[in-house]
């Protein structure tokens, strides 16, 4: 079993953000005959579902079968939005029993129109004055103390919230302002490119082994940061994951973990992974 599987139900974002860099596959929504199958295919490998990789998953038009279908599931459903549509669907993930976190980024706010960004701010502040002990945990994440940003994401968090975040906190942090309210931290980091081949040809993560990635047309990748598909390990509407898992491919990639020594150009490339790195181990 994974720890999670990250499932995109759409490519497609309705920001377009300078940290995020824009995918070159064909934009689609998953369908409701593809959730379907999707979702059964996920609950016999893990219990914890991400509807995201690349895009924002509440401009899904099927967000609620997404959600019903994983309930049947028994699958744990968590969101990372922009919270751009919470207006439109902040009741349905509000309340849906499949939904255990919500993760709002609030790294683009910095970036917003004007006019956008006032209406987002207003709009968010009175969704959050409605979460009780009843609702999932909400995590507002903001970029780390040491980014540029970091004084926008104060002002923000205390217009919001009314919590005051330090001035200079540590690098990685997390405060809980209520039961299920959290602001935290997220360092700053580069989407890998094969533009950058061989720049880290050290280290490890927990990419695939404690999770998978499956791209809305398929493409089933042990990386939640390989948006392209590069490492594919097949399309899961034609193969089977438990298939994938024993492949040659993935063996290799494993086993390069272990050693510290990845053998996919993306991952040598990869400076995200060194986040997990501090204290080398084998991971098999």
């Amino acid at each position: 079993m994974f720890n999670r599987i990250y499932l995109e139900l759409t490519n497609h974002c309705n920001l377009a953000c300078t940290f995020c860099p824009p995918h070159r596959r064909n934009t689609r929504f998953l369908r409701p005959d593809e959730i379907k199958s999707r979702m059964g295919d996920v609950a016999k490998h893990t219990r914890d579902v991400y509807f995201h990789v690349k895009g924002e998953p509440l401009l899904s038009p099927y967000l609620k079968e997404a959600l019903n279908e994983a309930l049947l599931h028994g699958l744990n459903v968590h969101l990372v939005t922009n919270g751009l549509l919470l207006p439109i669907h902040g009741d349905l993930v509000l309340n849906h029993p499949s939904v255990k976190t919500i993760t709002i980024s609030l790294h683009s706010f910095s970036e917003l129109d004007p006019t956008i960004r006032v209406l987002h701010l207003t709009h968010l502040k009175s969704w959050l004055n409605r979460i009780d002990d009843t609702h999932p945990h909400i995590r507002l994440r903001v970029w780390d103390g040491c980014s540029e940003n970091y004084d926008t994401s104060r002002s923000l968090i205390r217009t919001l919230t009314g919590y005051e975040l330090d001035e200079k906190p540590k690098v990685s942090f997390r405060h809980s302002l209520r039961r299920n309210l959290h602001v935290q931290s997220d360092v700053r980091f580069e989407w890998p490119t094969l533009d950058d081949a061989e720049k880290h040809p050290i280290g490890r993560c927990n990419a695939g082994l404690m999770m998978l990635a499956i791209l809305v047309d398929g493409t089933t990748t042990p990386c939640c940061l390989d948006g392209e598909g590069i490492i594919t390990l097949g399309n899961v509407d034609d193969v089977p994951i438990e298939t994938m898992i024993a492949s040659e491919r993935y063996r290799r990639f494993i086993q390069g973990m272990n050693d510290r020594k990845p053998t996919e150009a993306l991952c040598r490339a990869c400076s995200y992974k060194r986040r997990f790195d501090a204290k080398p181990k084998e991971i098999l």
